[in-house]
C-alpha cells in the first residue's frame, strides 16, 4: 500500500501477524491506524510520512516499534501504547512527529533508540 493517497483508516485483521517495511509509508491521507492484537512485529519505515495519522492504536502483542516507523507523522497526536508491552523504541521511531504532545511510556520499555523523538517540537510531557 505504499504511496496510496485514498487510504484514511487501516483496520488491521486478526489473521495478520507482521507489518512489512514501508507497507502503509507515504500514505498522505492516512489518519488512522488500528491494529489487531495478533500482530506481532512491524519492520522499519512501516508508516514513515504519513502526514495525515493523527491516531495509533498498537497492538498488546507488539513488542518493538521499529526504526523511522512513524517517521515524519507529522500530524500524529495519539500513540495508544501504555503498558502495552512495548520492550524497544528503536532509532528515530517518532522523528519529527511534530504534534505529539505527551507520550506515556509503558512500564515495560527497556530500550530507547538513538533520535527516537528528535525534531517532536511539541513534546511536552513523557
Amino acid at each position: 500500500f505504499e504511496g496510496c493517497q485514498k487510504i484514511t483508516e487501516v483496520r488491521l485483521p486478526e489473521f495478520l501477524k507482521e507489518i512489512g517495511e514501508s507497507a502503509f509509508a507515504d500514505c498522505s491521507k492516512l489518519v488512522t491506524v488500528r491494529m489487531d492484537d495478533n500482530v506481532r512485529e512491524m519492520d522499519k519505515n512501516a508508516f514513515e510520512n504519513c502526514t495525515a495519522l493523527e491516531k495509533v492504536y498498537l497492538s498488546d502483542e507488539l513488542k518493538t516499534i521499529p526504526q523511522y516507523a512513524f517517521y515524519g507523522c507529522s500530524n500524529l497526536v495519539t500513540v495508544n501504547m501504555a503498558d502495552k508491552g512495548i520492550t524497544s523504541i528503536e532509532e528515530s521511531a517518532f522523528m519529527n512527529c511534530t504534534s505529539l504532545k505527551n507520550f506515556d511510556f509503558p512500564s515495560t520499555v527497556t530500550k530507547l533508540g538513538d533520535s527516537a523523538f528528535y525534531g517532536c517540537s511539541s513534546l511536552d510531557d513523557i
